[in-house]
């Protein structure tokens, strides 16, 4: 990869993107005892839970439910840990910030690249379990960048308006705790989200990432493809988003690094 970044536009900023998320990467993991292999650990870890919870003791009679499970769980992770740890990101990096003139959205950039690697190894574990349970990859595998980018830039929308509210609102990290608590259970990651959108048909234009679990589970374990009209709503929802997100994070970043 590294040597397809000399043909990239700015070279500079995008190796230094690059480097920021290995580095951020190599932290995250290769000071543990296991390493990498918490990567992979702590996701099997609860599609265990969930899955010998829901289907022994609540009876879900669903096809490939452990690769249903196991598929949520990985584009949750990726949203929980970008937005609850990077509401932090800010402070954390603001030795950079100061030292260094760069763009400063190249941090975040940066820090959500570092957790894709991580959701590209669970992604290729999960391939190798479904290969093992005889669902292997179909056609609709081509949409598996789209739904990457999807939730990429959905978490950063919602990581940038986070990261600059953190420093003057204390408690923000409380409440943040519990949207993720309501966001697991209301988003179709142990459920099929067909059953949530028929009791709450407004959700899914508040709850992207219904949208783009299913999206995800499409391309990876082959389920039926949601359609492109609901592709369209996810996508004009995303660059709202990032819109505003983006807005907030050049209003309030510096009144954020003052109260730093």
């Amino acid at each position: 990869m590294e040597w397809l970044i000399k043909y990239w536009p700015d070279n500079n900023r995008w190796e230094r993107i690059w480097k920021l998320a290995q580095v951020d990467f190599k932290k995250r993991y290769y000071n543990d005892r296991l390493g990498l292999l918490w990567a992979l650990i702590n996701p099997i870890f609860k599609v265990i839970v969930y899955f010998l919870v829901f289907s022994l003791f609540f009876k879900v009679q669903q096809e490939n439910y452990g690769l249903y499970l196991f598929s949520g769980i990985v584009v949750w992770s990726f949203f929980s840990e970008a937005t609850r740890q990077g509401m932090r990101l800010l402070k954390q990096k603001l030795y950079l910030l100061e030292s260094i003139p760069f763009n400063w959205m190249d941090i975040y950039f940066s820090y959500l690249l570092s957790i894709c690697f991580g959701l590209l190894f669970n992604t290729a574990a999960l391939m190798v379990v479904g290969a093992i349970s005889g669902v292997y990859p179909t056609g609709q595998f081509l949409l598996f960048p789209l739904a990457v980018g999807l939730l990429y830039f959905f978490s950063m929308s919602i990581l940038l308006m986070l990261s600059v509210l953190f420093p003057i609102m204390e408690d923000l990290d409380h409440l943040w705790d519990m949207v993720i608590l309501v966001g697991f259970w209301g988003s179709g990651v142990i459920v099929d989200s067909t059953v949530i959108v028929e009791a709450l048909p407004w959700i899914i234009y508040c709850n992207p990432i219904i949208g783009i679990i299913d999206l995800f589970r499409n391309a990876v374990i082959g389920s039926a493809f949601i359609g492109w009209d609901k592709v369209g709503l996810i996508a004009l929802q995303t660059a709202a988003l990032m819109t505003i997100g983006s807005w907030v994070f050049r209003r309030y970043v510096r009144l954020s690094i003052e109260k730093i």
